[in-house]
């Protein structure tokens, strides 16, 4: 079960009520997810054969419709070598 938790007063909250900030000290929600829940349930194999953007893991992102979906590519962003980085501090 997923909810939202104020962490300055620790308020709880549904996910479907929809806000960003607590009623009781107006601080910033954070959403709290049941990890050990979504190892169980979630088969990770379904992941390979997704596009690779943040949206790839929706299930573990807030819920929005479809049609608000935007992508840029972000997220899974290749590491590469900065050469002139690795000589100049002597990491070889």
């Amino acid at each position: 079960m997923s909810f939202l938790k104020c962490d300055k007063c620790g308020s709880n909250y549904s996910l479907e009520e929809d806000l960003m900030l607590c009623r009781n000290c107006n601080y910033p929600l954070m959403i709290q997810y049941d990890l050990d829940r979504i190892h169980e349930d979630f088969d990770f194999k379904r992941l390979s054969g997704r596009v690779r953007s943040i949206w790839r893991y929706f299930e573990f992102l807030p819920r929005i419709e479809d049609k608000f979906i935007v992508s840029l590519m972000e997220g899974l962003t290749p590491i590469l070598d900065s050469n002139r980085i690795i000589d100049l501090f002597g990491l070889r």
